[in-house]
C-alpha cells in the first residue's frame, strides 16, 4: 500500500456542498417540525462525522509519513502498533497531540526515553529504538 500524509479533517468544501443541496432538497414548506428533526438529524450525523475523522489521524489501512529526519524518513503504522495490541488512546493526545506536525522528535529524545516513540520503544514495552534505526528510518 502507498504511505500517504491525511489531514485530520477530511471535510472539503465539495461534500459541504452536496450536503447542503441535499438539505435544500428535503426541506419542506410548512413542515417546521419534519424540516427540525431533519436538519437536526443532518448535523448530529455530521458532528459524527467531525468527531471521528478527527480522531482517525491515521485510517485504517493508510500510514503516516515523517519525512524531516536526517536520518530518512519514519512511516507510522497504525494497523502495526494495533497489532501488538495498542490503542490510540495509548499514545494519544499524551504522548502525541492529535494534530499532524504537532510533535517534533529529536534525537536527544531517542536517549531520554520517556517522551513520544520512545517510552515504549526502549527496550522493555517495545523493541530499543537506540542501535536498531533501520527499523523505523528508511532511506
Amino acid at each position: 500500500s502507498k504511505a500517504q500524509s491525511y489531514p485530520l479533517f477530511f471535510l472539503d468544501l465539495g461534500r459541504i456542498n452536496v450536503l447542503y443541496n441535499f438539505i435544500n432538497k428535503n426541506v419542506r414548506v410548512g413542515e417546521p417540525m419534519k424540516n427540525l428533526t431533519f436538519v437536526l438529524s443532518i448535523l448530529a450525523a455530521a458532528m459524527f462525522v467531525l468527531a471521528s475523522t478527527s480522531v482517525m489521524a491515521v485510517p485504517p489501512g493508510k500510514t503516516v509519513v515523517f519525512q524531516d529526519g536526517k536520518m530518512g524518513k519514519v512511516t507510522f503504522d497504525g494497523k502495526v502498533h494495533a497489532d501488538h495490541g495498542k490503542k490510540c488512546s495509548d499514545c494519544h493526545p499524551k504522548l502525541f497531540p492529535m494534530k499532524k506536525g504537532a510533535t517534533k522528535i529529536t534525537f536527544a529524545q531517542h536517549t531520554a526515553g520517556k517522551e513520544t516513540c520512545f517510552a515504549c520503544h526502549n527496550g522493555k514495552v517495545a523493541f530499543k529504538a537506540m542501535g536498531n534505526c533501520a527499523k523505523c528510518h528508511k532511506k
